[in-house]
């Protein structure tokens, strides 16, 4: 019988220009997500351990922006469980993930592949800081 796994995420993403920004996004499951508080897409291709992709267009205010995603999978047995966002555009993106609680734990975690094995791609003029 499969279960259903889920996962909220947030990070912030900060751009000097209001504008549109282009992406593509992967998931072998579902994602929905929310651009400042307002419903931004939802993609759910649900293609067993095959991910799907989309482009979608975000719409960024100048300054600060909040993203949060949903994401969801059926597991039965062995899943990939991710989704990704990939920054096709060409206009700095500064990309930060909040992390209050065991960060020296996780940085380690994505830094030592001894630990856990993480792979922490920057695209384009994508950053990301801790």
């Amino acid at each position: 019988m499969p279960h259903h796994i889920w996962v909220y995420a947030k990070t912030e993403v900060y751009v000097e220009e209001e504008g549109d920004y282009p992406f593509e996004v992967y998931t072998c499951g579902g994602i929905k997500a929310w651009m400042n508080q307002k419903e931004s897409f939802c993609f759910q291709p649900y293609t067993r351990n095959i991910p799907g992709k989309v482009a979608v267009t975000l719409h960024f205010q100048k300054g600060m922006n909040e993203i949060v995603a949903y994401a969801d999978e059926l597991a039965e047995r062995d899943i990939f469980f991710y989704y990704e966002f990939r920054y096709k555009g060409t206009e700095p993106v500064h990309g930060f993930i909040e992390l209050e609680d065991y960060a020296d734990e996780i940085l380690d975690a994505v830094i030592s592949p001894e630990i856990w094995y993480r792979k922490v791609r920057l695209f384009y003029n994508m950053t990301t800081a801790f």
